[in-house]
């Protein structure tokens, strides 16, 4: 009898065994055919921008470049303020947040390389041409709540009032100010103090 129990136990064995194969074997020929997918539906998109939602998944399994702007001016009394913009309140993860403008890098960006960037910041999300030629501040790898992200920073100065801008004195910065964005604008003030 004893034998007998054995010998089933061991078919049971085996049994289970075969089928927890099976199912890693299932599992990984699943994944396989996922994986070819997903590769296949993004091989359709063109460079650069990305839909939103792949852009999201990709900002949450990679490091983002970023390339972020500090743009400032001096009023007549000497008083250094900075350019900053507002998130909207439907924005997934800073709403109604502070920031100081830039862009993700993307693939389309070569041929102007990182002052391109710069311009493109300050034409398309502040509206101005006028601005000193574009200090490079630091890099920072940022952990941020979409991911992680490798911010390249630049200054500019311009003279001019940025029309639909608001500009805060650096002293006074709200309070709801995107994580890392006010050390981005201490080390640019203090590196045009420095020069």
């Amino acid at each position: 009898m004893a034998h007998i129990c054995y010998c089933c136990m061991l078919v049971y064995a085996t049994y289970h065994i075969l089928t927890v194969k099976c199912i890693i074997l299932y599992m990984q020929t699943l994944q396989s055919e996922e994986i070819s997918k997903t590769k296949n539906t993004l091989a359709q998109l063109e460079p650069g921008r990305l839909p939103f939602d792949i852009f999201t998944e990709v900002c949450r399994l990679t490091v983002t470049p970023v390339l972020e702007v500090v743009c400032f001016r001096r009023d007549d009394m000497g008083k250094i303020e900075v350019a900053l913009l507002k998130r909207s309140a439907d924005d997934p993860n800073w709403p109604n947040m502070y920031h100081v403008p830039g862009a993700v890098i993307t693939p389309t960006d070569i041929d102007a390389g990182l002052e391109g960037v710069v311009d493109r910041i300050c034409t398309e999300k502040l509206s101005i041409k006028g601005v000193s030629k574009p200090k490079f501040i630091m890099n920072e790898l940022c952990k941020v709540k979409r991911g992680v992200e490798l911010a390249v920073v630049f200054a500019v100065e311009t003279e001019d009032k940025i029309a639909g801008v608001q500009l805060y004195d650096v002293n006074a910065l709200p309070d709801n100010l995107i994580e890392g964005h006010g050390a981005f604008i201490a080390q640019a003030i203090k590196s045009f103090s420095d020069k």
